[in-house]
């Protein structure tokens, strides 16, 4: 083998290893990737699901908010039907303490 061709050879095998070196680089780098997305995968799917749960959350808050708003309307519609009944309870004693007197006369 003559020089050039000694020189040649030489410069492919470092041109070779060089490249086997990128290769390698970028095998890492692909490895590390597709872990990145498989981790990025698996945290929009807990998002996904801390979002449903956030989502029943609320509406058991809102539940729970509006129950007193229930309990005031239902208080105020028995006070009201129970003062009413009172006030028609005493009318009628009333017109029958009247009518009683007038029969009596």
């Amino acid at each position: 083998m003559d020089e050039s061709t000694r020189s040649e050879l030489k410069q492919l095998k470092e041109v070779n290893k060089s490249q086997n070196e990128r290769i390698k680089l970028l095998e890492q780098n692909i490895v590390a990737s597709h872990n990145l997305i498989l981790s990025v995968e698996k945290l929009a799917m807990s998002v996904e699901a801390m979002a449903k749960e956030q989502s029943k959350h609320s509406e058991k808050i809102e539940k729970l908010e509006s129950e007193p708003a229930k309990k005031w309307t239902n208080m105020t519609k028995t006070i009201f039907n129970n003062v009413t009944g009172a006030i028609t309870t005493t009318v009628v004693a009333a017109l029958l303490w009247v009518i009683s007197q007038y029969i009596l006369r």
